[in-house]
């Protein structure tokens, strides 16, 4: 793994500027130079076993942070780190350890894809599932497939094209439809919300129910885990109030709210936030726009700015947007505005 105060710091343009940590990027560099060096002279030049044990195991690392960390803080390390796989597959390899760094590949592709859509960067989360895409079908193996396009299928869904979003949703289940493995109900889950979006009710339910029995078949080994590479319950629940909430079921949905919020760790900031604001929307649904601002506020509030750029912010909105128009003038829907454009501000330095 490179270290990130060593590679991050190193002047593009060869300044002599001075890192943090008080080293000129020169030094840096031929620091940099020298462990890759050493790494080589111990691998033999070729990707050990050892080596790709440890790669895959920082893989899974990085997967489970993607449900604690802020999407802007982990990015620059997935970078890192990337780069590193990539002068690895440089290297003559057996075939067997070159499937294994590819797949590797795909999935930290994938990593970056999901940390892009949660800043609010679809534009190039599109390029990185692409690369994510392509790593994944050289490997041949039917689970890192379905989930990449699970993970492909956000893409579009977040973008508003919901018929693209079914249709890639549906390959991804299609392709591990007889494997248990997290793909499929993280696909089944996403078809969901995006069938309720289009008012298409049966739909919903059927690709709801596809994903619950599916997620009934995975085990802590095939993918029930709390990571970007698994999935469990808690995100079932949020997946359902979600579907539920576009659909205007609030029973259904609050049902599945207060599941999904007992089950997400406080650590979980992005998806627990989430959840709240369906409950939010659906608040608003039924006419207590007083409730659902109070919510949207506290949840915003209790947040920092990094933390709730990207898709929270997008969301945030959302909420806005569900309060009846003739709310809009009192002082807590202002208040929630007045945030909402801060953080603008604050994101593009104004």
């Amino acid at each position: 793994m490179t270290d990130p105060t060593l590679a991050g710091n190193c002047s593009a343009n060869g300044d002599s500027t001075v890192s943090l940590s008080g080293q000129a990027p020169d030094t840096l560099a031929q620091l940099e130079l020298i462990r890759q060096a050493l790494v080589d002279s111990i691998s033999g030049g070729s990707a050990s076993t050892t080596c790709l044990d440890y790669w895959e195991q920082l893989v899974l690392q990085h997967g489970e942070g993607t449900k604690q960390r802020a999407a802007s803080e982990q990015l620059p390390e997935l970078a890192t780190d990337f780069d590193e796989i990539r002068r690895l597959l440089d290297r003559r390899m057996p075939s067997s350890s070159f499937r294994r760094l590819t797949r590797i590949a795909a999935q930290m592709a994938g990593l970056v894809f999901l940390t892009l859509i949660k800043m609010g960067e679809p534009g190039h989360a599109r390029s990185w599932i692409r690369t994510a895409r392509i790593a994944a079908d050289e490997t041949g193996d039917p689970t890192t497939r379905s989930w990449v396009r699970g993970q492909e299928a956000y893409v579009h869904y977040y973008s508003g094209d919901c018929a693209m979003a079914i249709a890639v949703a549906s390959e991804a289940q299609t392709i591990a439809r007889n494997i248990p493995c997290a793909g499929v109900p993280l696909a089944a889950a996403l078809q969901a919300r995006a069938e309720a979006r289009l008012g298409h009710l049966r739909e919903a339910q059927s690709a709801l129910n596809r994903a619950e029995n599916h997620l009934g078949r995975l085990s802590t080994d095939t993918g029930a885990i709390a990571s970007a590479f698994g999935y469990d319950e808690a995100q079932l629940r949020f997946h359902e109030s979600n579907t539920y909430t576009h659909l205007r079921f609030s029973t259904a949905a609050r049902s599945a709210q207060d599941r999904a919020l007992t089950l997400y760790p406080q650590t979980d900031f992005l998806d627990r936030t989430l959840v709240r604001f369906d409950q939010a929307i659906c608040l608003a649904t039924e006419g207590d726009a007083d409730a659902a601002t109070a919510i949207a506020l506290g949840e915003l509030c209790s947040l920092n700015k990094i933390q709730r750029s990207g898709l929270i912010f997008a969301r945030a909105w959302d909420v806005y947007k569900s309060l009846p128009n003739g709310y809009l003038a009192n002082s807590p829907s202002v208040e929630l505005h007045d945030l909402l454009m801060l953080t603008i501000s604050k994101e593009r330095g104004w």
